[in-house]
Parts: C-alpha cells; structure tokens; sequence
C-alpha cells in the first residue's frame, strides 16, 4: 500500500512541476487552432478575388488551415518535452500517406490530375468539348471526376486521369467553328459558275461569319457527279449554332443551283439498260 501511495505521490509532484507547460501547451494549440480559421478564411478571400477555380481554394484553404494546426501541435509537443513523439508522429504520418499513396495510386492520380486541371483550364464549366470518346457540354469538374453531359441527355462521369492522359477537344475556346460541306455538281453543269452561286449562297446567310473566308475546292471526280467542299466559318456557342448554320447552308446551296438549273445528281447505276438508285 506504501508503494502506491509514494508512485501516486510522485505522479502527482510531477504533474505540478508540469503544469506550466501543460498550460503554455494547451494554449498554443487553442491558437494554433484559431489562427487557422483566420488563415484558411484569408487564403479563401485572396483567391476568390482571383476568380479562382472554387475547388482549389477550398482545397488550398483547408490545406492551410491544416498546417496551422500541425504547426502547433508539433509546437505543444517540444513545450512538453515531446520532440521525439512529435518527430516519430510525423514519421508515422509520411509512413502512412506512403501506404495509402500505394493502396489508392489511382484515386491519386486523379486527385493530382484534378489540380492540374483546375489551375491549367484547358475547360470550362459550360463548354462543348469532346475526350474519351464523349461529346457534349461539360457540367461539373472536381478534384476527381469530370462530368459531362451528352447530345442525348446522358451524364458521363469521366476520371480526371483520363482526360489528362487522352486528347481533349475544346470547341469554345475560340468562340467560332469551321464548317466542311460536301457537295457534288453534275458533269455537265458549269463550274466555275456552280462555285459562285454556291460562295455567294453561303456568304449571305446570317450564321455565317463574315469576318472569315468562303473557301470552295473542288475535290474529286465521283461516280455521279464533280464533288466540292465548301469551308465557312460560324459563331459558336452551343451545337444547335453548328447544325443550324450547316442546315442553313444545304438549303441556300440548294435554292440558289435550283434557281439557275444546275443540279445535284444522286448516285446511280446501269445495269442491263436499267436504271437503278442506290440505296
């Protein structure tokens, strides 16, 4: 019972040699934690005037805050004459991030790949891009996945270590798109005077960008008819602006070779004096 008695006493007398640094260590981790919220609230407000992207400043202001708090802990510990358990929680915690780097190396790289994508821009919220084999509008990027909505109404989740890794087509980022119309004239039409009445056709229509070019190539001799590939440029926003103009286009092609008797022959082949339309 003696023997308790005197480790009680000891613990106790140890206790109150402590309790300054008990107390100067429990302070510095309350403003450890405090300075933290002041920091993590003045980083979000610096990078919000940035216009920066909302995810990143939540990852970099909580990152911040974070580190205030190890600071202080790792502080309270040496006050505490606990360097040695601060450096071996410290190695401890690199150990484990190591461990958990290799368990889920693919959340990681998405993770990364999601930064990058979030300071580099190479998309918005809001444009039309095509990756991975998707077209459509993209609606949300986060620190892991991408998600972009289809033509057809789907939501395609694609990782961000994909679109990283895979080529990525933007379609807005230069505000206008070209548009490549294929058409044939028959053999026995004029060609130069085909070529005219389709630029001008193209040239007056209000989809069409008049600050660019009306290009016109005659490509190849086909089976029915002289094939041609007319090139404009046109605003682009959304995909109804791409296939509005390129409709426009077909039926002002079309109104101004019918206008001047030019025609535009469909397939067709002889067989046995017969005529038959490919199908």
């Amino acid at each position: 019972m003696d023997k308790i008695l005197n480790t009680l006493e000891g613990w106790g007398n140890g206790l109150l040699e402590n309790v300054p640094n008990i107390i100067a260590a429990l302070f510095v981790l309350i403003v450890s934690f405090i300075v933290g919220r002041f920091v993590r609230q003045a980083v979000h407000k610096i990078m919000s005037k940035g216009s920066g992207t909302p995810t990143v400043i939540s990852l970099v202001s909580t990152l911040s805050y974070i580190a205030s708090i190890i600071t202080g802990t790792v502080v309270a510990l040496n006050i505490l004459d606990l360097g040695g358990a601060a450096t071996s929680l410290l190695a401890g915690a690199g150990v484990v991030g190591i461990a958990i780097g290799f368990a889920f190396q693919d959340i990681a790289a998405n993770f990364i790949a999601g930064v990058f994508i979030a300071f580099q821009k190479p998309m918005k919220v809001g444009d039309m891009v095509e990756t991975n084999e998707y077209y459509g509008r993209v609606k949300k990027i986060s620190l892991r996945m991408t998600e972009i909505e289809t033509l057809q109404g789907q939501r395609v989740y694609i990782p961000n270590k994909d679109i990283i890794l895979n080529p990525l087509i933007e379609f807005n980022a230069l505000k206008d798109r070209r548009i490549d119309l294929n058409v044939g004239v028959g053999y026995s039409d004029g060609l130069d005077e085909a070529k005219k009445l389709a630029i001008a056709a193209v040239s007056k229509l209000d989809s069409t960008n008049s600050d660019k070019p009306v290009d016109l190539y005659y490509t190849d001799f086909g089976d029915s008819s002289i094939n041609f590939t007319i090139r404009f440029w046109t605003n682009f926003k959304d995909e109804i602006d791409y296939l509005g103009a390129r409709s426009n286009a077909i039926i002002a092609i079309k109104k101004a070779f019918d206008k001047k008797g030019i025609s535009i022959p469909f397939p067709i082949t002889t067989l046995d004096g017969a005529v038959k339309i490919k199908k």
